[in-house]
């Protein structure tokens, strides 16, 4: 389990919360009772979120007077929670069941069963699905070299996240910070396929806004999904 002071400064770095005392201590004792993830580096049990929590917990965030989602502060929920999150829905739309969000440092996320044989001890390990997350950002896009946006977006992921050792069961995650004009993603799956890509599997959240969340498999093959707003309510846990 982590220090009172390491989750403080994570609360602080992912939400924009600043506890008062009786806050973190309350807060503590709550992730306590949440022994759902992997080892940390002190040999306790790292903290894990469903998506509710972590819904409830960017709610929250966002109450505070003059907030929004835009803010500098949130770029990790924008960027990294929020994909995730859906992610993990997705998954269970599939048929993989619930799994709980571990912020780890490589790769960036585990996804950790939630089933109650896999819960871990200090000697064990539970089984998890290791997801390195990408968001690609207008700013990125105008600094690559590419004939076309999807070239530009290849050639992102590629610099940045091909040629480099991960787990091998570890997943890629990508994101779009802005709304990119439609196109196949059978092409990107395309340019994807070298034999520098190190991930098991590859997913792109291709667009999300309050109705429809359309993602991509781009490897192995391609495939189509959507989460709508109506399924988020159901999956939701």
């Amino acid at each position: 389990m982590w220090s009172k002071e390491e989750v403080h400064e994570f609360f602080k770095k992912l939400f924009g919360f600043e506890f008062t005392d009786a806050e973190l201590d309350a807060t503590y004792a709550d992730l306590q009772k949440n022994p759902l993830t992997k080892l940390s580096r002190h040999g306790g049990n790292n903290i894990g979120f469903t998506p509710v929590m972590l819904q409830d917990l960017i709610n929250k965030s966002l109450q505070v007077p003059g907030a929004s989602i835009d803010d500098p502060k949130f770029k990790k929920i924008r960027e990294e929670v929020i994909p995730t999150m859906l992610f993990t829905l997705l998954i269970k739309k599939l048929g993989f069941g619930n799994h709980a969000i571990v912020s780890s440092d490589v790769p960036d996320i585990l996804l950790a069963p939630l089933t109650s044989d896999l819960l871990p001890t200090r000697e064990r390990k539970p089984l998890a699905i290791p997801v390195e997350l990408i968001c690609i950002t207008d700013q990125a896009l105008a600094l690559t070299s590419g004939n076309s946006t999807v070239e530009k977006i290849a050639n992102v992921i590629i610099s940045r996240k091909f040629g480099k050792a991960y787990v091998k069961e570890t997943a890629l995650l990508i994101s779009l910070n802005s709304i990119v004009e439609a196109f196949d993603p059978q092409e990107l799956s395309t340019l994807l396929d070298t034999e520098e890509n190190p991930f098991h599997s590859i997913t792109i959240l291709l667009k999300s806004d309050q109705e429809n969340h359309v993602f991509a498999r781009l490897a192995p093959g391609c495939e189509t999904y959507e989460l709508t707003r109506t399924e988020i309510d159901t999956l939701a846990y």
